[in-house]
C-alpha cells in the first residue's frame, strides 16, 4: 500500500506581500538552497522536496548529504540531531474547532492542537490540547452571532493572549470556516499575529455553500482577502463540491464529516511531512522553501493497492476534488497541475517492498 501526499504552489495566484524595503531580509542559509540538502533518515519511506527536480537525482543527492552530513566528534562520528519544529494548530469559531476535534483523533507527535471562539458552550466539549475563549468582555462567551465585526473586535480584545499561544512556534496552521462571525472576523488575525511571529503561516478554510445566502458570501470575501495578507499560503476548500461528492442519501453530519476529513488530511499530512523523518527525509526547511510567501495551494493525499499503487495514489493525491480551484481529470492527464506549478512538495510513504522505479512513476504523474 502506497500513501502519497503532494502540496503544491499554484504559478500566478495571490501571494502574501512581501516585507516592506525598510525591513532586512533574512540571512541566506549557508547550508544551500532547501531541495539540495535532503538527509538519510531510517524508516522504510520515500519522501522528496522537489521544485522541478526528478526523484533519481533527488535520492542521489539524500545519499550523498547523508554520507558527508556526519560531524567528527572526539570518539568518531556522530549524527547532528537538530531540533525540532514546533507546529501548532489553530481552529477559530465553530468550524476551525470542529476540524481540530477530527485531527484530534490522528495522534500525530509533536503538534500542538488549539480551539479559540467566542462561543464558551462549544470550547467546553472541545478535544483539542488547548482551549481560548476569545473576548470575554465583548461577546461574554456568547458567540459572535454570524457577525464578522464581532469576531474581529473579540479578537482584538485577545490579542496579547493570542500572541502568548503562539510564541514559539516555527509553522502555525489556522482553519476556519469562512463566512459567518468568529472564523470570518478573528482568522486574519490570528495569521498577522503569527506572521509577526516570524512562522511560517499557512491558513486551510472552507467556503460556504452557495445556500447559505449572499450574505455569507460576503463575508467570506472579506476575511479570504484581509486573510491572503498575513498567511504565507492559503489552501482553499470548497463546501459546495461535497453536493457532487456524496451520495444523495448522505446524512448533513456524515456530509459535513467528509469535509473535516479532508482539512485533517491537508493539515496532519503536511505536518507529518516535516515531524517524521524518512529514507529521503523532508525537513522544515523544505517545506518553507515551497511553501513562504505562496498564495495560493492545493493538498492531496492519495492512497492505492495493487500492481500501479503509487501512480494511482499520486493521482489520487493531485485531483484533491474538495480543494478550490482543483484540476480536472482532463488537465491532471496533460500534466498541466505541475506545469503550472511554482513549487511541489512530494511525500511518497510505502512499505519496504516501495521501489525506486514506483516513486519515480509516482513523481512522473
Amino acid at each position: 500500500r502506497v500513501l502519497v501526499r503532494a502540496c503544491v504552489r499554484l504559478r500566478g495566484g495571490p501571494r502574501r506581500p512581501a516585507p516592506p524595503p525598510d525591513q532586512a531580509p533574512a540571512a541566506p542559509d549557508p547550508r544551500g538552497s532547501a531541495p539540495d540538502r535532503p538527509s538519510l533518515g531510517g524508516r522504510p519511506l520515500g519522501a522528496m522536496a522537489m521544485t522541478r527536480r526528478g526523484a533519481l537525482s533527488a535520492l542521489l543527492l539524500g545519499i550523498c548529504a547523508s554520507l558527508s552530513g556526519r560531524r567528527q566528534t572526539a570518539h568518531g562520528f556522530s549524527p547532528q540531531v537538530p531540533k525540532p519544529a514546533t507546529i501548532k494548530v489553530v481552529g477559530v469559531g465553530g468550524g476551525g474547532g470542529n476540524a481540530v476535534d477530527r485531527m484530534k483523533e490522528t495522534q500525530v507527535d509533536g503538534v500542538e492542537f488549539w480551539a479559540i471562539n467566542t462561543d464558551a458552550q462549544a470550547l467546553a466539549k472541545n478535544r483539542a490540547d488547548y482551549t481560548l475563549q476569545l473576548g470575554v468582555g465583548e461577546t461574554r462567551g456568547l458567540g459572535a452571532g454570524g457577525q464578522p465585526s464581532v469576531g474581529r473586535l473579540a479578537a482584538q480584545e485577545s490579542r496579547k493572549e493570542i500572541r502568548n499561544m503562539l510564541t514559539g512556534a516555527d509553522m502555525v496552521f489556522v482553519t476556519a470556516g469562512l463566512g459567518g462571525g468568529t472564523g470570518s472576523g478573528a482568522c486574519p488575525i490570528v495569521a498577522e499575529e503569527a506572521a509577526a511571529l516570524g512562522a511560517l503561516t499557512v491558513a486551510v478554510v472552507t467556503r460556504p455553500f452557495r445556500f447559505e445566502g449572499p450574505a455569507r458570501a460576503r463575508n467570506f470575501e472579506a476575511s479570504l482577502a484581509a486573510l491572503r495578507e498575513h498567511a504565507d499560503a492559503v489552501v482553499l476548500v470548497s463546501n459546495d463540491r461535497l453536493l457532487e461528492l456524496v451520495p444523495e442519501n448522505t446524512a448533513v453530519e456524515d456530509a459535513f464529516l467528509v469535509c473535516d476529513n479532508v482539512l485533517r488530511q491537508a493539515i496532519v499530512g503536511t505536518s507529518e511531512i516535516v515531524v517524521r523523518p524518512g529514507l529521503i527525509n523532508v525537513d522544515f526547511a523544505d517545506v518553507q522553501a515551497v511553501l513562504k510567501r505562496a498564495g495560493s495551494c492545493l493538498v492531496g493525499i492519495g492512497a492505492a493497492t495493487g500492481a500501479d499503487r503509487a501512480v494511482d495514489a499520486a493521482i489520487a493525491a493531485v485531483s484533491c476534488p474538495l480543494m478550490d480551484g482543483s484540476p480536472t481529470l482532463r488537465e491532471m492527464a496533460s500534466g498541466s497541475l505541475i506545469r503550472g506549478a511554482s513549487g511541489v512538495v512530494l511525500n511518497v510513504v510505502g512499505g519496504p517492498d516501495l521501489s525506486l522505479l514506483e516513486v519515480q512513476n509516482a513523481a512522473d504523474v
